[in-house]
């Protein structure tokens, strides 16, 4: 009888290779949530726009392409838009445990127990996102990788795990459709606000002498005018008596600001006579601020008091203007007509046309008789008077 050894082969389950599920559903992978982060990732980058062009239109940070911030405006973007992406996980995640990104893909931020993710750990998760997000989210990645739960450290922290779900297809249509409305409203608004400074920029209340092509630091005087004082309508007759009292009004153009957005503009104006003599007292005016608008016109203004003693001729206004931050200087030059009566030029300092009156700049007496203790006034003209350039 012949005998025979058989060999049973007995499988063993492999434990190594059964799927952690919680609460019946899948792990997510981590190509999933690199998805949602990149759809997340676009809703932030909508909002940073948003906010750039928002805080440029008050810093002056626009330029020909969009805008440049720097310095505090910078900043501010930054933390605006920082605080804004913790909000929106925070809060999504927190309420509904997933964000826009993570119910497009299909996977949902839940306990370790399978439970509901709660706002106070979502905010745990997304706080730690500035550990986990260190080399564009290497350390998060790693982290996950030699997890068996695929947890990053907010998630360890939290005691959250991301899970795979099945969402409904209408739930799904609406996140998409949420989706393109956020980036879209953002697109739409930063456009609406960026065009609307860029289309004021370009233009002036007044009208401009000339059509004007400038870019920064091509400082200009434009716009000059003498106006009528009750409207402040632009005055065609450049000619005025002595005595008379001048109105103008200028624009100055291509400044250039500085890393916080403001421009410095140091402005000197005088008025000069026939003879080249400063016939007013100079004025000078210094200003450091944002512009209201991109690239918009400085406005200013210089009004004055023609000397009673002008002779006739042409005068000029001259107009210097010192740009502190790109560190250049103009001039400008402004004629107008006097008409007077002919005086003669005094060589030294003289007194011309004394009298008396029994009041301030009343009638003169003539002849001057005064009785004993009558208050009386006087009055004269001064010829021969100069201002040096510092006065």
């Amino acid at each position: 009888m012949e005998q025979k050894d058989e060999l049973y082969v007995i499988t063993l389950p492999d434990d190594s290779k059964k799927e952690t599920l919680i609460d019946g559903n899948r792990i997510a992978r981590l190509g999933d949530r690199l998805l949602a982060l990149i759809f997340d990732t676009i809703v932030i980058a909508a909002a940073l726009a948003l906010i750039g062009v928002l805080i440029a239109s008050q810093s002056g940070g626009f330029t020909e392409k969009g805008f440049s911030l720097e310095g505090t405006p910078a900043l501010l973007t930054i933390g605006s838009t920082m605080l804004f992406a913790l909000l929106y996980h925070w809060l999504f995640e927190g309420l509904w445990g997933a964000t826009l990104g993570k119910a497009i893909i299909g996977i949902k931020v839940v306990d370790k127990s399978g439970s509901k993710c709660n706002l106070k750990s979502a905010f745990i998760r997304n706080l730690c996102r500035i550990i986990d997000g260190i080399a564009v989210y290497l350390v998060g990645f790693f982290v996950a990788i030699f997890s068996k739960l695929r947890q990053r450290v907010g998630d360890h922290l939290a005691n959250t795990v991301v899970i795979e779900i099945k969402p409904k297809k209408l739930t799904r249509v609406i996140s998409i459709l949420v989706w393109f409305a956020v980036i879209a409203v953002s697109i739409f608004f930063s456009l609406k606000i960026y065009s609307q400074f860029n289309e004021t920029s370009l233009q002036s209340d007044t009208s401009i002498e000339d059509e004007v092509n400038f870019t920064e630091g091509d400082l200009r005087v434009i716009n000059f005018n003498f106006i009528e004082p009750k409207d402040e309508s632009p005055r065609d007759n450049k000619t005025f008596k002595a005595g008379e009292k001048i109105f103008t009004s200028y624009d100055i153009i291509g400044y250039t600001t500085d890393s916080d957005g403001k421009y410095e503009l140091t402005v000197n104006v005088t008025v000069h006579d026939p003879e080249g003599l400063i016939v007013v007292s100079p004025w000078k005016g210094e200003v450091k601020e944002y512009p209201e608008k991109l690239a918009s016109p400085v406005n200013g203004t210089f009004n004055f008091d023609l000397p009673h003693y002008c002779s006739s001729g042409e005068y000029k206004i001259k107009i210097s203007v010192h740009d502190a931050v790109k560190r250049k200087d103009i001039e400008e030059l402004k004629t107008f007509n006097v008409q007077a009566e002919n005086i003669p030029i005094a060589e030294n300092l003289e007194f011309r046309d004394f009298y008396f009156s029994k009041s301030e700049d009343g009638e003169q007496i003539n002849p001057a008789v005064i009785s004993p203790g009558e208050t009386i006034y006087s009055g004269c003209k001064i010829a021969g008077m100069k201002f040096s350039e510092d006065q």
